[in-house]
């Protein structure tokens, strides 16, 4: 209870510095490089968008490729059935979606480590 108190208050400290701040600097107009950081900061937000999409719409082709396989082959991509009975091509599939999913955890750890970086960044500036 004591903690939760001491992070309240500190939370509460920090929302009226933060305050303080912003209203020092409501007379500053936004100068070249604020807009250009704005900017870049909304395509960062648009390319985002459009890799979730495309991560989407990926795992729903490979979803249907799994099921359009096994309709096919008799096998399942997802560890039901017999593995002797899996064709070189389900074999290759498992391979591939494996590693689908591997880049996948790579690339989200990768930019919670690139946005941790930026955070330090720019705190040590």
């Amino acid at each position: 209870d004591a903690y939760q108190r001491e992070t309240e208050k500190g939370l509460k400290d920090l929302e009226d510095k933060i305050d303080t701040l912003f209203s020092a600097q409501s007379h500053l107009i936004p100068d070249e490089s604020d807009s250009e950081r704005q900017q870049t900061y909304s395509s960062v937000l648009d390319v985002d968008s459009h890799l979730s999409d495309l991560c989407s719409r990926l795992d729903r082709a490979g979803s249907d490729l799994d099921a359009a396989a096994e309709r096919r082959q008799g096998w399942s991509v997802t560890g039901g059935g017999d593995p002797h009975e899996a064709t070189v091509l389900g074999q290759i599939v498992q391979v591939l979606h494996t590693q689908q999913d591997s880049l996948l955890a790579l690339e989200t750890d990768s930019y919670r480590l690139e946005t941790d970086l930026t955070m330090i960044a720019r705190a040590l500036q």
